[in-house]
């Protein structure tokens, strides 16, 4: 195993023990892999099995909204068969947990019909059901996306999405959507 395979295994580890309770533990071993600071216990350990509020829930302080249902059946039904675990979608695109080569993203033009084929009908819908809530959205040029097939406890960096991951200048989307395919999977995400 080489030394970034061993300290991913030792971070997802770190994160397990986190969601276990297990904090001294987890602790020890952050501060070994040379950690400072570790996410707030509620971000990483949650009821898989709570039930999400309607559709269309608003948050007073304008920060999120939860939209349920948004994707027809068949969207659905497509999503989840293309980027089901086992499909080749993943082996296609080099995606391998734990390496660094396994983030990528795709980006259309909103001024391209059908440019972005399923992924664009999609964008538009949720542009067009959030752009109340977010005004600047009537002024997007562009949809950005990507998918992550992780095991639950392998969790996702904190961070703000952002341009060419912030190089050079700053530049932070209109909004940022989080859409689960599978309602059995995923967890809390941090809007702030």
């Amino acid at each position: 195993m080489g030394e970034m395979e061993e300290f991913s295994k030792q971070v997802s580890e770190a994160l397990k023990l986190c969601q276990e309770s297990k904090d001294e533990k987890a602790a020890e071993l952050l501060l070994k892999l040379g950690y400072k600071f570790r996410l707030a216990p509620n971000i990483v350990r949650y009821q898989l099995t709570k039930k999400l509020p309607a559709s269309g829930v608003k948050n007073e302080n304008n920060c999120c909204s939860i939209y349920d249902s948004i994707l027809l059946q068949n969207e659905l039904r497509v999503l989840q068969e293309v980027f089901a675990p086992s499909s080749c979608f993943w082996r296609q695109h080099g995606y391998v947990e734990g390496q660094t080569n396994e983030y990528f993203s795709y980006a259309f033009s909103l001024k391209e019909p059908n440019g972005g084929g399923l992924m664009q009908t999609i964008g538009c819908r949720l542009i067009e059901q959030m752009s109340g809530k977010f005004p600047g959205l009537k002024d997007a040029e562009y949809v950005e996306w990507w998918a992550h097939c992780r095991p639950h406890e392998s969790g996702h960096q904190l961070h703000f999405d952002s341009a060419d991951e912030g190089k050079n200048k700053v530049l932070n989307p209109i909004s940022s959507a989080v859409l689960y395919i599978q309602g059995e999977v995923g967890g809390p995400v941090s809007l702030e």
